[in-house]
């Protein structure tokens, strides 16, 4: 026996209904999990500090790119580098300093970012020489966000679009 237009319908309308809703449960996770991603991580504008050193490791992934730089003893900030100073067409942010010597690991932006802007995967190797303009995170304390990146002292790149209004306080 054949199924009648109204059943048709009715059926038709069920499966609309059933993916606007799956549709519209798939926009509130996936805006949840970009809220979960950013929610939770402060980093400390006001305190910019100047990173020089040895990459140890990279991870080129999504959503950040990050680097594992050993900072050796000593590392003074050069003088492109001081406060007021201009890096590829933006100042250097006042009260920057040299960070202090250990293993950082610097959140850097996604590989998608660096790509567009000529950093390469391939550009950052372990022993390179790495110099960056990073804030710390409130939260984790060898942690940091970078804000410029200086690969091998030929390609350079502000990862930020300004400076981070976040605080600790």
């Amino acid at each position: 026996m054949a199924q009648s237009d109204t059943q048709d319908g009715g059926n038709a309308k069920r499966r609309a209904l059933g993916l606007l809703v799956g549709g519209a449960l798939a926009i509130i996770g996936f805006a949840m999990t970009a809220e979960a991603h950013h929610g939770f991580v402060r980093f400390e504008s006001t305190q910019p500090l100047y990173f020089e050193g040895k990459i140890r490791e990279v991870y080129w992934q999504y959503p950040h790119s990050y680097v594992r730089l050993e900072v050796a003893p000593g590392v003074a900030l050069p003088p492109e580098y001081a406060p007021g100073e201009t890096l590829e067409g933006r100042a250097v942010p006042e009260g920057i300093r040299a960070a202090p010597e250990g293993t950082w690991t610097l959140v850097i932006s996604a590989f998608w970012q660096l790509e567009k802007a000529g950093i390469m995967g391939t550009d950052l190797k372990d022993n390179d020489f790495f110099q960056a303009i990073a804030y710390p995170s409130c939260d984790m304390e060898s942690d940091v966000y970078v804000a410029f990146v200086e690969v091998s002292g030929s390609k350079r790149y502000w990862v930020t679009e300004t400076t981070l209004p976040v605080s600790c306080e």
